[in-house]
């Protein structure tokens, strides 16, 4: 993904949604949340519970690191 272009933030976008569309079998809370809750490259979304905290972020990570994507804090 080449960034600096008009074009590389909705390129971003597509390739992060055809990414969690491909595999919103793994967990479908935290794909749909992920889908929902980038803005270019930040991760903005929030949770009722710390259990649904931990569980985003364990699968969220393994999710985005399996796309070639890292999470940081």
């Amino acid at each position: 993904l080449v960034f600096g272009v008009g074009s590389s933030p909705f390129l971003l976008e597509a390739v992060l949604k055809y990414h969690l569309a491909k595999n919103c079998g793994v967990d479908p809370f935290v794909t749909k949340r992920l889908s929902n809750s980038f803005y270019a490259d930040n991760l903005e979304t929030s949770v009722h519970n710390e259990s649904e905290f931990k569980r985003l972020i364990n699968v969220s990570n393994e999710l985005m690191k399996k796309g070639g994507f890292e999470l940081r804090d």
